[in-house]
This record gives structure tokens, C-alpha cells and sequence, in this order.
């Protein structure tokens, strides 16, 4: 994680259901899920859309380098409607097969927390994430986002595959606050285009569009998620061929474990975060408090989790949310 989001979100909330709660205690780890199972139907593919007008000023300005350069390009480009007509057909279909490439060659895990301003939410918790529990209630698991950070960086070391994290970038945002937020990556998303049309269509240059669109794709979210305030990990294993190929160089040896759980009878695939990195007793996630989230039982949920922790050996203060919400 970057310094930025140590200094605008200080702490990290990380919503759960009584079982999640007690898995992070006794593991401390947490699960990042693979993408392709979270909550929101268009995850990782939403950021297509953004695609085309990104590409669309690049592959106008190689075209018209080509152009330039020959003849039989202009010829060619001619015989297609124009440089502006070309551009107009070419860009989305250029688009949609960067994004298939792109989903056959990375495998995101993510993993998700809510941030929340100084005040009655951070004291209390969100609402919207509570109603989610409805009469099962909830915890919140409030983490210290520098020492989080800390511990993400120990993983990247450890495991050597790419891992970031950043706030979620929402699809109503102005395009303003989208380009500021993706402004590394549209450049080198714009100068690889420009290589790989200049180069002659060779794969080469394409294929260093891949890191620029994936943070893209795993940051950006559909509007109606919005009031999650959502922060995120999200890690990308190599597949089977890069790890392949970075054990014939002698840059992998050991490979990052992949679990499962169950969730609506489907297995989950998912990774452990911090596995064989936290541990018991002087390597701990940096959980700085607990939430018990709206119930009939609050009071109960706080005394058993509190036992929780004592058995757990574990020093954390337990709060209980006073907002009067008992459920569906």
C-alpha cells in the first residue's frame, strides 16, 4: 500500500459474520477471493467500458504515424473510410480482445475493507454493512492501515507476485477524478498502444499494457457499490505458464497455496493473506479494535467475543455499535 492511503484512511474496517470473526483471530490471516466470485456481477469486466476512449487519441496517432510513413498505408487506410473512420471501427474491437486476452492471463484475489471518517462511523460502523448481516448481525475488524501495509509489502517479498492496493474508483466518478486516479497507467496503457502499432501489430508491446490494465480493472467498480467506501489488496499470482517460466530462470521455487470454502454450496477458491507471515505470538494482525454490529443480543455477542479473544490470548478492545438496527 501506498503512503496516500496510510494518510487519508489511517484505519482499514473489514466486515464479517461471527464465523469469519473467529477464523481471522485463531488463523490471522485473511482470505483474498479469486474475482470472478465476489459480489458484483461485473467485476473486472466493468472497466471495459472505459477502455476505447483511452486507447481511442493512441492508436489515432500511430495510425497517422503509419500513415505517414508509407504509401501503401495511406493507401490502405483510405480504403477503410479515413483515419477517423478506421479509429472509430478499430478501437473497440482492439479493446474487447485485450480484455479477453487479459482474462485468460490473469487470475485477481481481492481482498476488500471499508474506510470511514473520523466520527460516529468509525465508531459505529456502516450501516449499509451491517443491513447486509441482517439478523445475523456482524463484527467489524478494525485494522492499522500502515501496519496492513507493512505486512502486504512482507508478502510481496515472500511470494514474488504482484500485490497492491488503493481505493476503489467508482463508474459515476467524473472523468476528471478517473484519469487522476489511473493517470500512471493510462500513460503506459497509451505508449504501449503506440509501440505496438508503430511495431507492426507484434505482440511484444501489447503485452506491457497487461500490469497498467489490471490495476485499472481491479480498482474500478460499478457505481451502485459506492457506499462502501472501498479500499482493496488485490493479488495476482503468476498462472501456470509464468510460474513455469520463472521457475526455468530460477526466480520461483515455491508456489503460493490456493484454498477453498464454502459458500451457497460452491467451492470458493480464494488465497491466505499473511500465511506463514502472522503468527502467534509476536507477529499479529494489526487489529487495533473490534466492532459487534446491531442485534437483539449486542451486549450477549460482546461478552462471547470477548471470550473469543481470551482464548485466543489476544488483547484487543471489543466495542459495541449503538446504531438501532435489529435486523430483517
Amino acid at each position: 500500500m501506498t503512503s496516500p492511503i496510510v494518510d487519508v484512511h489511517p484505519e482499514l474496517f473489514h466486515y464479517t459474520n461471527t464465523d469469519g470473526l473467529a477464523g481471522i483471530l485463531k488463523s490471522q490471516v485473511l482470505w483474498a477471493t479469486h474475482t470472478a466470485y465476489l459480489n458484483d456481477a461485473s467485476e473486472f469486466r466493468i472497466f471495459q467500458e472505459r477502455l476505447p476512449e483511452i486507447l481511442k487519441p493512441a492508436i489515432k496517432a500511430g495510425i497517422t504515424e503509419l500513415v505517414g510513413k508509407s504509401d501503401a498505408n495511406k493507401v490502405l487506410i483510405a480504403q477503410h473510410g479515413g483515419i477517423d473512420e478506421f479509429v472509430t471501427k478499430a478501437t473497440p474491437q482492439t479493446s474487447a480482445g485485450m480484455y479477453e486476452a487479459l482474462l485468460d492471463f490473469a487470475e485477481p484475489f481481492i481482498a476488500s475493507f471499508c474506510t470511514a471518517e473520523p466520527g460516529p462511523i468509525a465508531q459505529h460502523g456502516l450501516l449499509s454493512q451491517w443491513r447486509g448481516y441482517g439478523r445475523e448481525g456482524g463484527y467489524a475488524i478494525v485494522f492499522d492501515t500502515e501496519k496492513l501495509g507493512r505486512l502486504v509489502e512482507a508478502e510481496g517479498q515472500k511470494w514474488g507476485y504482484d500485490l497492491f492496493g488503493g481505493d476503489v474508483v467508482y463508474s459515476d466518478d467524473s472523468a476528471d477524478k478517473i484519469r487522476l486516479e489511473f493517470e500512471a497507467q493510462f500513460s503506459d496503457l497509451a505508449s504501449a498502444m503506440m509501440e505496438f502499432l508503430i511495431a507492426g501489430g507484434k505482440s511484444g508491446p501489447l503485452e506491457k499494457t497487461y500490469p497498467a490494465l489490471i490495476q485499472c480493472a481491479c480498482r474500478y467498480k460499478h457505481w451502485g457499490f459506492r457506499e462502501e467506501h472501498e479500499v482493496r489488496i488485490i493479488e495476482i499470482p503468476p498462472n501456470d505458464e509464468i510460474f513455469a517460466e520463472q521457475q526455468r530462470r530460477g526466480l520461483a521455487t515455491e508456489r503460493k497455496p490456493r484454498h477453498h470454502f464454502m459458500r451457497d454450496a460452491t467451492l470458493v477458491p480464494c488465497i491466505h493473506l499473511f500465511e506463514g507471515i502472522t503468527h502467534y505470538p509476536d507477529r499479529l494482525l494489526p487489529i487495533k479494535r473490534i466492532i459487534v454490529g446491531p442485534h437483539r443480543d449486542k451486549d450477549e455477542r460482546r461478552r462471547t467475543t470477548e471470550s473469543l479473544l481470551q482464548e485466543c490470548q489476544l488483547s484487543i478492545p471489543v466495542m459495541v455499535s449503538e446504531i438501532p438496527y435489529i435486523g430483517n
